[in-house]
């Protein structure tokens, strides 16, 4: 859905003058997400891309910078495509007096809102898990199909999610602290925020619990080596 993924085989001298071929591809991507994300990143290949060393270097180089150096967050193409079929069917945004309405967002959980510079008033934004900035634009992290955002300029830090690398599920936020389902076959990192600056916060990672020490910006990452599902919860005591 909207990805540009053209047959590699078509690429000038694949099969002959160009046998690093996908060198370009960082380029690619780099363009796409700059200013805006506005695509993913699709792994398409066939059998017959790895017939060149040089070409199959270039290609473990690619999946170990995109999937597991960069910034990605790695999702079967069906996620994808459920996310995008909610978006284009069922999604509804409507503007209240103080931010936005979410409804039938479905399995889309991603709302962008570019040039909103106000705050989260996250105790009036029932639904909404995390919200970070990229540029001029906020990006939503929705907790459920459902879900409203209201902003104000003097309102105060509660704990969310501001990154995470994969898709969280089952999510909860209250005004002490967020709890999820942290499910990936990758190493994971979810990032919290919002958490007082240099202040305890209690991490629980399937029932054992931890105390951690968020920095001088209120923020506390965690880090799951294996893949696997967890349950993760970050609190304030």
């Amino acid at each position: 859905v909207y990805c540009g993924a053209p047959n590699e085989n078509v690429f000038p001298g694949f099969f002959t003058t160009l046998p690093g071929a996908f060198r370009h591809v960082d380029e690619t991507i780099e363009n796409t997400g700059r200013g805006r994300i506005l695509k993913p990143a699709d792994v398409y290949l066939h059998f017959y891309s790895v017939e060149r060393p040089a070409r199959l270097a270039v290609i473990h180089r690619l999946l170990r910078k995109w999937a597991f150096e960069r910034p990605t967050a790695p999702v079967f193409a069906s996620t994808y495509a459920a996310a995008v079929t909610s978006a284009l069917t069922t999604a509804r945004v409507l503007r209240t007096p103080r931010g936005f309405r979410f409804r039938g967002f479905g399995a889309c959980r991603t709302a962008r809102i570019d040039g909103e510079t106000r705050t989260v008033d996250w105790d009036a934004s029932p639904g909404i898990l995390g919200a970070r900035r990229i540029g001029d634009a906020l990006y939503l992290h929705l907790a459920r199909p459902d879900a409203e955002v209201a902003f104000s300029p003097g309102a105060l830090p509660r704990p969310h999610v501001l990154t995470a690398n994969h898709v969280l599920r089952e999510a909860h936020r209250d005004a002490r602290g967020v709890s999820v389902i942290s499910r990936s076959f990758a190493r994971r990192v979810i990032v919290f925020a919002g958490v007082p600056p240099r202040g305890t916060v209690e991490v629980t990672v399937d029932g054992a619990p931890s105390r951690r020490r968020a920095d001088a910006e209120g923020r506390v990452r965690v880090v799951l080596e294996k893949p696997g599902s967890s349950r993760v919860e970050a609190r304030i005591p």
